[in-house]
């Protein structure tokens, strides 16, 4: 899947309201065609003293305080600063904890890379004042996401600023229209379907006018498949699928309090506390219509830095936790804690990397060995006599090691992995093609199956099996799989707009044909000589009833299914699957 997931807002050193505006947080990253200025804080002698990422997902991380560039306790990446021979700082280079990579920003805060363990580089590449405005109106905008082995994502942007197109590594556009103030109204894919988006609807928006506020998408179908609901404050209220399934409808009695009732009418209470900086739940509790006299609640307990410390589920099972605080790394997990059943499970990490080095659990242990860029190079599973893990890394060992070991590429790929089993070769072999993409893979046995053909978006067109015989696959624009053909027989995929698989044709010319309702739901499957299975779904998308008839339209077999208010099968009446 190919995905530019940043959001990234402006920084600038020259910028004079610095010195006006000490208090006020600068961000990593410039948002292209904003107007506003960018006020950075100063720290001595022209640093800022914090500043942030803000990511796709919408996290936003702060760094920085009147020390250093430390983030908050709860924060395992890190920046520092990147500078020149002369000692003049001409960037800043982020360690992102969460896939470990290393992101290089430019002064002005643009994305320029992102490094990961085994030096792989994804590069981005911005417009400047030379780029057409037909490809971007102003400098600093996106242009290109390159790939470490030369694939590409590349961008337009209308005269506003919003993107226009995206174009994936085979050429394939995705194209996108907007609304006066910028709201995103359309997204047009590659085979010409689109998805509609919906804004402000009065009803649902509470009558706010302007407030960008999302109530409605209608699907490449042409059907209204969603629709969402909001106060007078801008709160969500509502979140439902077509036909009022799968809704859910929220309440804010008081802060920092949640009501959520769910499609089977079951009411949940949240609580939250105010950890660090951000709202983190602290309990759930839950009734339902359908068990009244059942209530049940969940907590969490927190860390000094916001890591969980003590999770105890809707039946009162607990789970504690302990952390090394320095890094947020879990070393102890104790499972059903304070019983006669309790497990102990530990960790210990490799030093550098958030990869872990020995795992202590109930009966076994295992260990993990890596090479400078963290690949796996070896890993040894041991049977303990120590039958609750208590004994942790201190267990008694029990019988003979099994040990797997890998060998890597320069750029991470396995070369080799060999298993435990000795006095045979239990070894696999594997080759890649100048872009990365798997070309044979070779087993123990010494049977070799290869892929080629690949597609620009790196999808294999043919694999051929140990006997030689190929299996040919072809994608649709969207890159769903429309046929695989095994020597001579094709078996083909048909889709609606949405992507939901409407006709399987078998390479004998029989087909499967699928029915969904609005909401994206399976609801019926028949087959070329008339034979069919209805699915009935409740609103949380359970299946009540299934009915299988014959082609003359007699019923065959008959399910049906209960469910209780939690969301489990109490019932089943009919033929057992």
């Amino acid at each position: 899947m190919w995905r530019h997931n940043y959001q990234i807002f402006g920084i600038d050193f020259t910028n004079k309201a610095a010195k006006t505006s000490p208090d006020f947080a600068c961000f990593i990253g410039r948002e292209p065609g904003s107007t506003k200025d960018y006020c950075y804080p100063y720290a001595g002698k022209g640093t800022p003293k914090s500043f942030g990422v803000r990511r796709g997902a919408g996290r936003l991380t702060h760094f920085g305080s009147d020390v250093d560039y430390s983030p908050s306790k709860d924060v395992n990446d890190r920046v520092q600063q990147v500078v020149d021979s002369s000692g003049a700082v001409i960037g800043w280079q982020v360690a992102n904890a969460s896939n470990e990579t290393t992101e290089l920003f430019s002064m002005d805060g643009r994305l320029l890379s992102k490094t990961d363990r085994n030096g792989l580089v994804t590069t981005f590449v911005y417009s400047d004042t030379d780029t057409p405005p037909e490809i971007a109106p102003r400098a600093g905008y996106l242009l290109k996401v390159q790939d470490p082995f030369g694939r590409a994502l590349q961008f337009t942007y209308n005269d506003k600023g919003s993107m226009a197109t995206m174009s994936d590594p085979a050429g394939n556009v995705t194209a996108y229209e907007y609304e006066s103030s910028q709201n995103l109204s359309k997204v047009t894919y590659p085979d010409g379907k689109s998805r509609t988006y919906i804004y402000d609807e009065p009803a649902l928006a509470s009558n706010l006018t302007n407030a960008r506020l999302l109530t409605g998408i209608i699907d490449e179908n042409g059907k209204r498949y969603a629709t969402f609901s909001y106060d007078s404050q801008r709160h969500a209220t509502s979140t439902e699928h077509a036909g009022a399934v799968e809704k859910y409808t929220l309440t804010y009695p008081n802060s920092p309090l949640t009501w959520m009732t769910d499609p089977l009418n079951t009411t949940y209470t949240y609580r939250y506390s105010n950890i660090l900086g951000v709202l983190r739940q602290t309990s759930v509790s839950r009734q339902s219509v359908l068990n009244p006299y059942i209530p049940a609640s969940a907590s969490t307990e927190y860390d000094a830095n916001g890591n969980i410390a003590r999770y105890t589920d809707y039946d009162g099972t607990a789970t504690a936790y302990t952390f090394d605080l320095s890094r947020n790394l879990e070393t102890q997990r104790i499972e059903a804690s304070g019983t006669t059943v309790a497990r102990t499970i530990q960790t210990e990490w490799h030093p550098t990397f958030r990869l872990p080095a020995r795992i202590s659990e109930p009966l076994r242990r295992t260990t993990f060995s890596y090479d400078a860029a963290g690949n796996v190079l070896t890993k040894t599973l041991q049977a303990t006599t120590d039958a609750t893990g208590t004994a942790g890394f201190n267990a008694v060992l029990s019988g003979k090691p099994q040990v797997w070991t890998y060998t890597y590429d320069n750029f991470g790929h396995v070369l080799t992995a060999k298993g435990p089993r000795t006095g045979v070769n239990a070894t696999s072999t594997f080759t890649y093609d100048a872009q990365g993409n798997l070309s044979t893979q070779t087993n123990a046995a010494g049977h070799v199956t290869t892929y080629s053909n690949y597609d620009a978006n790196g999808r294999a067109g043919r694999i051929t099996d140990p006997n030689g015989l190929a299996t040919d696959l072809s994608y649709t624009a969207r890159g769903w799989i429309s046929t695989v053909t095994v020597g001579s027989e094709t078996t083909s995929y048909d889709y609606d707009g949405a992507g939901q698989v409407t006709q399987v044709t078998l390479p004998d010319g029989s087909a499967i044909y699928n029915t969904y309702d609005d909401a994206h739901r399976l609801i019926g499957v028949r087959n070329t000589l008339g034979n069919s299975i209805t699915y009935v779904l409740d609103a949380m998308g359970n299946r009540t009833s299934e009915q299988s008839k014959d082609a003359t339209g007699a019923l065959t077999r008959q399910i049906t299914r209960a469910y209780d208010g939690w969301n489990r099968v109490k019932q089943i009446t009919g033929a057992v699957q």
